[in-house]
């Protein structure tokens, strides 16, 4: 199924600022550093095309304790309640939003930063992680899941999901 949307936009900033100094006798040395690396996706359903996408699927999870959600890559369901079903994704976003809690994030091969079905990324507690490109970072299969588990037994954990990509 194509995409329904008929418009699409999409940014994401990372905002790195430093600034460090040190005191000598008749003055302050100072050190500023400013990094602003973006990435824009705007409407368009090609793969390879540097900053297109279609679809963008997002939701907010509360795992309890010892707990796991699987997102299928397949049926997600976008803002609209219309499923799609990625083919490529150009960026993931986690954002585990716990204050207690750590979480895992596994799935297989089709997200680049695993390189078998059994690798787990952990994501401790206040931590986020991206994996972000111009064009395509993964080509999707049928029926792909990001499975989110929640390490901690007694506590739940609070995960933010952001995907972009191109429906098939």
């Amino acid at each position: 199924m194509a995409t329904d949307l008929t418009y699409f936009d999409a940014r994401i900033y990372l905002d790195v600022t430093a600034k460090s100094q040190k005191s000598l006798d008749l003055s302050i040395p100072e050190d500023n550093i400013a990094l602003r690396p973006s990435l824009a996706y705007t409407f368009g359903g090609d793969e390879d095309v540097a900053g297109e996408a279609d679809q963008v699927y997002h939701d907010q999870f509360t795992i309890a304790a010892s707990g796991n959600v699987a997102i299928n890559l397949s049926t997600c369901i976008n803002p609209f309640s219309t499923a799609s079903a990625f083919a490529y994704v150009k960026a993931v976003i986690i954002q585990n939003a716990s204050a207690l809690a750590g979480v895992s994030v596994g799935g297989g091969t089709w997200i680049a930063w695993f390189a078998d079905a059994s690798d787990k990324e952990i994501i401790k507690a206040g931590f986020t992680k991206m994996l972000a490109g111009p064009t395509h970072i993964a080509a999707v299969g049928s029926g792909e899941t990001l499975t989110i588990t929640n390490l901690d037994g007694v506590n739940a954990a609070t995960i933010n999901v952001v995907i972009i990509g191109v429906v098939a």
